[in-house]
């Protein structure tokens, strides 16, 4: 049937554009350029986010329910936790800027991720492949690798809008795994045509593939993730994740009614786009 397939990276579109040709609906096209997004564009998306869902099929004539995975503040937060850290408000209107960047860099900044509760909520209403299948993909890109793009390259560089603000690679130079995982032994980021594997995350997208959403709550995803989450430093609490053993990994997603300015307000999310 005809169709377009819409996001910010052109290899999610064309896995996208694949799903659909091979005879998938919308949403299973939706959910597999999103796992692939995730993978090749993970500072901006990817299982430790959050998702929401605005849809309409048609010759429905009822707004459809918008579905929300959102990431939630851990159970460690309280309202007044930050208050004595606050240098400024945000220009931008994107909260304030704290004391040594806590809120933005580091494991203290992290939420609760929502985004695998959010994917499997879109399979169970309106799917019609497999999970795993719709997965796969996205696990093949993180294996094989993919080059990395000019743009995100560029971004890697970027300073910050504000002095008080953090630039993308300061977030990754924050702590030991996301040094390991995203910088050349040198310490320095990856330049635009480089190939870049992220074998881990691949091994995470084959685990959920496999045994299926409801494993991303399990106790042993719980027990592989809470060390590396909780280290700190002797005597300091500055490096622990603010959400408790048995929070930590409980994403919850809703669904609400659609509302006339959401389903007015239909803003293209990318620049790169196939119809076929």
């Amino acid at each position: 049937m005809p169709g377009m397939i819409v996001a910010p990276q052109p290899m999610a579109v064309e896995e996208g554009a694949k799903v659909l040709a091979a005879g998938g609906n919308a949403f299973d096209a939706a959910v597999t350029a999103a796992a692939v997004q995730g993978v090749i564009d993970p500072h901006s998306c990817g299982l430790g986010g959050y998702l929401v869902l605005t849809a309409h099929r048609t010759g429905q004539t009822a707004p459809e329910p918008i579905i929300d995975a959102p990431a939630t503040a851990g159970s460690l937060v309280t309202a007044d936790m930050w208050q004595d850290e606050i240098l400024s408000a945000n220009p931008t209107g994107w909260g304030y800027f704290l004391k040594d960047k806590v809120n933005d860099n580091g494991y203290r900044s992290i939420c609760v991720p929502g985004m695998v509760r959010g994917l499997a909520e879109i399979v169970r209403r309106y799917c019609t492949r497999p999970w795993s299948d719709l997965l796969q993909p996205a696990v093949r890109i993180a294996d094989e690798g993919w080059p990395i793009s000019a743009g995100k390259a560029a971004s890697w560089k970027e300073p910050a809008d504000y002095p008080e603000d953090s630039t993308l690679r300061e977030k990754l130079h924050t702590t030991a795994e996301s040094r390991r995982v995203w910088l050349k032994p040198d310490g320095s980021t990856y330049e635009a045509g480089e190939r870049f594997q992220h074998p881990d995350y691949a091994r995470t997208l084959r685990r959920l593939a496999e045994h299926g959403p409801e494993d991303f709550i399990a106790a042993g995803w719980r027990a592989k993730w809470l060390p590396t989450c909780r280290r700190t430093a002797p005597g300091s609490r500055q490096r622990t994740w603010l959400a408790t053993k048995r929070a930590q990994l409980r994403p919850r997603s809703s669904t609400t009614a659609a509302t006339k300015s959401s389903q007015i307000n239909r803003r293209t999310a990318g620049r790169h786009w196939r119809k076929f």
